[in-house]
């Protein structure tokens, strides 16, 4: 989950510059794997929900990945 969260992390949706690929912070994988999760959140409760350049099932593996995250954290 880890690997998957930080190797290619989620979009920030900006309004005026529409989907942006930035940095994740944190000065290690997991803290940077815990901002990704919050990316992911913020996509699925705040954002456009997903990038129309996309692949399939990417929405769904970030969700899973950051559950499994959330869940070895707890």
């Amino acid at each position: 989950s880890i690997a998957l969260l930080t190797r290619d992390p989620p979009k920030l949706q900006s309004f005026a510059d529409g989907w942006q690929s930035l940095p994740l912070r944190g000065a290690n994988a997991i803290a940077q794997a815990i901002d990704a999760a919050t990316r992911v959140r913020n996509n699925l409760f705040h954002g456009g929900k997903h990038t129309p350049e996309a692949e399939p099932g990417r929405d769904e593996q970030l969700v899973r990945a950051a559950l499994t995250l959330l869940v070895a954290l707890v």
